[in-house]
């Protein structure tokens, strides 16, 4: 009987903490060059940032656009993909790496991670080192949810969750990591608050009904990077 109870505390050992990842979400904090100081949650279904503008909402139901809210009007506008990660004044050429060079495998605010560098050429010029970028294999999220954050960096799919990524020449989007760690579910940025209603622009989302700006007015605060 005792050897059957010492059995059965071990496998509650092992099974344990794979079911609490399970009902546990990512989350990262640091500074984004796109949100300036920022909090990432990232679960198996959904993706939310958290700064000092609002929230920002991605979810794997709605792969095609993401949600940005606005606490201070009680407002949310739903934005296409390509168009909320491409703001209007980046040249809209290709992004995609054209190689990647693995360099090392590290540990990076706790987590275990693989540092890469991408590589790509302009004007007929030979690849050059562009970006770095640190990756945690086997995320504990949705193969959705990982091409969508790494849609947002413009970084290949098959490395890994991107938890650091610094430029060695302009890039669309970096990150700077302070923290790495789980946080319950239930604590997750993953949905609209109830009672929120939906602005029909951006002029409206920021600054609420019968402001009497254009979109065009106030695109600088959304594509200029936050200080």
């Amino acid at each position: 009987m005792g050897a059957l109870l010492c059995l059965i505390t071990i496998a509650f050992l092992l099974i344990g903490p794979v079911f609490a990842a399970s009902e546990s979400a990512l989350k990262l904090t640091g500074i984004s060059s796109e949100y300036g100081p920022v909090a990432f949650t990232i679960t198996s279904t959904a993706i939310g940032a958290r700064n000092k503008l609002g929230l920002t909402l991605w979810n794997s139901s709605d792969p095609d656009n993401v949600v940005n809210v606005n606490f201070e009007n009680k407002s949310f506008l739903r934005v296409p993909f390509d168009q909320w990660r491409l703001s209007d004044n980046e040249p809209r050429r290709r992004r995609e790496l054209e190689r990647v060079e693995f360099i090392e495998r590290t540990t990076l605010c706790g987590q275990k991670c693989s540092h890469y560098v991408g590589y790509r050429g302009w004007r007929n010029q030979p690849p050059q080192p562009v970006v770095d970028f640190w990756c945690m294999q086997n995320p504990p999220c949705s193969k959705a949810a990982v091409i969508a954050w790494c849609g947002l960096f413009h970084l290949p799919t098959q490395y890994g969750l991107p938890i650091q990524v610094k430029a060695r020449r302009h890039w669309v989007h970096v990150f700077t990591l302070k923290t790495i760690g789980r946080i319950p579910l239930a604590n997750a940025i993953s949905k609209i608050p109830s009672g929120f209603t939906r602005a029909k622009d951006k002029a409206q989302l920021i600054f609420g009904i019968g402001n009497g700006m254009k979109p065009s007015d106030i695109e600088d605060l959304f594509t200029q990077p936050l200080k």
